[in-house]
């Protein structure tokens, strides 16, 4: 019996203890807002960008798109910009995700380089978990990016990671570019298929938007050249234009800019392509 009250009386300072610690680390979030800059996956940047769009980051102007688009990082762009694209991930999950927050932008700006990947559904039940996901609104700790490990190793970053200058100044591996953009090149030149129910999911989303007078804009990111009229990508183009009266940004220049494989861009050329996205907008 003693003992059995000994152990109880144990585990009650342990939760205790948690609640204490738990309580101060949510305080030090709240009062210092440490910025992180490291996240220990994919996955989780993409959650973790995705609850600062729901919790913090509403702004008028939303982009949404895969990988190729998430190379636009959001430090990139205007206060008025948040960029909602997922490496790995899907233009209708961005859009998705959007519409379950019940925002409605001014402007919604699609990739359509990457347009027929379904969304990822284990990804929006998780964000919107009755419950849970408004809890997170008050609780900063409970979010993917303010994980412990995140918030060390991000300050340690702070202080011996690479700079601005340093990124923008890093050069191409042109052996892993090659064999990279082989790959590529042969998974452009292949025609579309079973893209039916993608396209109908897109149609739908868009239709809600522009309910709610949301314009929903086009544009592709720069990619190697010879991607840019491969099959796929004209195919692409075709079925778009055929299903929607959006306008669309002017097809940027690939000369100009230099990507890591053939489809991602080398931060420098995002950096740059960033900016030339903001003053086309002013265009349009």
């Amino acid at each position: 019996m003693n003992l059995s009250i000994f152990n109880f009386n144990k585990s009650i300072r342990i939760l205790v203890i948690f609640i204490v610690f738990f309580i101060l680390y949510n305080l030090f979030i709240i009062i210092y807002k440490p910025n992180i800059t490291m996240l220990q996956n994919q996955l989780q940047q993409n959650y973790s960008y995705a609850q600062d769009f729901i919790y913090e980051k509403k702004t008028p102007n939303i982009i949404v798109g895969s990988s190729m688009a998430a190379r636009m990082k959001n430090e990139f762009l205007a206060d008025n910009y948040y960029n909602l694209s997922f490496g790995g991930g899907s233009v209708l999950t961005g859009l998705e995700i959007i519409k379950r927050s019940g925002f409605v932008p001014k402007n919604i700006y699609i990739e359509n380089n990457v347009i027929f990947r379904n969304q990822d559904k284990r990804m929006l039940e998780n964000l919107f978990y009755p419950i849970l996901s408004d809890v997170k609104k008050y609780v900063p700790a409970l979010k993917e990016k303010y994980q412990p490990l995140n918030v060390l190793s991000s300050m340690i970053k702070g202080s011996y990671g690479r700079s601005h200058d340093e990124q923008m100044n890093k050069k191409r591996d042109e052996d892993i570019f090659d064999s990279n953009l082989k790959r590529h090149l042969n998974n452009y030149n292949k025609s579309l298929d079973n893209y039916d129910i993608e396209l109908d999911k897109l149609k739908n989303l868009i239709s809600y938007f522009e309910t709610k007078n949301t314009a929903v804009i086009f544009f592709e990111m720069p990619m190697h050249s010879n991607l840019t009229f491969s099959i796929k990508a004209k195919e692409q183009r075709k079925i778009l234009k055929e299903n929607f009266v959006n306008k669309w940004m002017t097809l940027p220049n690939n000369s100009k800019y230099k990507t890591t494989d053939g489809i991602h861009l080398m931060y420098e050329s995002a950096y740059r392509f960033s900016k030339k996205f903001e003053k086309e907008i002013i265009k349009l």
